[in-house]
C-alpha cells in the first residue's frame, strides 16, 4: 500500500491510500519534479501528483527481486540493488533505462576482475553521487557480528556500468549513504550489535577510503546532509530523535549536543530536494 500525506497541513493527514498488486518497498521522486517511481518485487510503478492525488502513469514488468533503488540525476536511468531471496541469494545491482514513463531492465552490474570483492546476501542499500558518476553499494547490511563488509563502487560513466572499485572492510553491516555537496566526503552508517557508528569516507580520489569513525546510537541508520552542507542529520527514531553533526571544512564532522526531538518510528531519513 502507498500512503499520500499532506505535509502543508499542520496535522499531516493521510489524503490517499493506494492498494497495488505488488509489494511496494521504495518510492523516489524523479529529477523532473513531476513524477514518482515506486519499486515493487515484480514491477516499477510511475505516478504523478494531481491536486494532491497520485495518478498512475505506467506499470513496468521487471525481473523479480527484493531491494531498493536510486534514480540517476540524468533522469534517464535507475540503479537497483536486489536479490531473489534476501536471506539466501546474493544481492546484485541492476541497471535500468527510463523510456517515457516506462522502466526497462538492461543488465546486472559485473564486478571488474581487478576488484578484490564479491556480492553477498543481505545487501540492497545503494546511492548514486550527485554528479551521477559513481554509486556506493552495500555488500551486506545485516547479520552483524560475522565480519566486516565492503562498500562496492560502481562506475556509471561507462557505456555498460560495472563495479570498478571497493572500500574494504568498512563495518559489520553498511546501511545508508550520504554524499556531501562538496563532492569529496561521503558518510556510511555501520550497523553493530548494540551501538552503531558512522564511517566518514574520502571519495574525492581514485582510491576512496575510510578516514575515521564516529559513535552513533544503536538503531540509527538514515543519514542526510543539509543542502548547504553545514549539517549532517542522522535518523535515530528508536531513541526519539534526529542527531545533528556540524560539518567543519572538507572532512570533519563534530557531534552537536543539540538534537531534533521526534516520535518513535522507522529509521529512514530524507531531505529534499535531491536534485539541482
Amino acid at each position: 500500500m502507498i500512503f499520500v500525506v499532506d505535509l502543508k497541513n499542520p496535522s499531516h493527514p493521510v489524503t490517499q491510500k493506494i492498494h497495488i498488486d505488488d509489494v511496494p518497498v521504495h518510492i523516489l521522486a524523479h529529477p523532473d519534479g513531476k513524477r514518482y517511481f515506486v519499486l515493487g518485487h515484480n514491477h516499477f510503478f510511475t505516478y504523478t501528483l494531481n491536486d494532491g492525488k497520485l495518478i498512475e502513469l505506467a506499470k513496468s514488468k521487471i525481473p523479480y527481486g527484493q531491494g531498493c533503488f536510486w534514480i540517476h540525476p540524468n533522469g534517464k536511468n535507475i540503479l537497483t540493488s536486489r536479490s531473489k531471496d534476501w536471506n539466501t541469494e546474493v544481492t546484485k545491482p541492476e541497471w535500468f533505462d527510463i523510456v517515457g514513463n516506462k522502466v526497462i531492465y538492461k543488465h546486472k552490474l559485473e564486478i571488474d576482475s581487478s576488484v578484490n570483492s564479491s556480492y553477498q546476501i543481505m545487501g540492497g542499500i545503494l546511492r548514486i553521487s550527485p554528479d551521477g558518476k559513481k554509486a556506493l553499494i552495500s555488500q551486506r547490511t545485516y547479520d552483524n557480528g560475522i565480519d566486516f563488509a565492503d562498500i562496492l563502487i560502481a562506475d556509471l560513466t561507462l557505456k555498460k556500468p560495472k563495479i570498478t572499485g571497493v572500500i574494504k572492510q568498512v563495518g559489520d553491516g553498511i546501511e545508508s549513504f550520504a554524499f556531501h555537496p562538496n563532492g569529496k566526503m561521503a558518510v556510511a552508517t555501520c550497523l553493530e550489535k548494540r551501538k552503531n557508528s558512522l564511517a566518514v569516507l574520502d571519495v574525492s580520489s581514485n582510491d576512496p577510503k575510510v578516514l575515521y569513525y564516529l559513535d552513533a546510537a544503536g538503531g540509527s541508520q538514515g543519514i542526510e546532509f543539509s543542502p548547504e552542507g553545514d549539517k549532517l542529520f542522522l535518523g535515530s527514531p528508536a531513541h526519539g530523535r534526529i542527531e545533528v553533526y556540524d560539518v567543519i571544512n572538507d572532512f570533519e564532522l563534530i557531534k552537536n549536543q543539540k538534537f531534533i526531538k521526534i516520535g518513535y518510528g522507522h529509521n529512514s531519513l530524507s531531505m529534499g530536494p535531491r536534485y539541482n
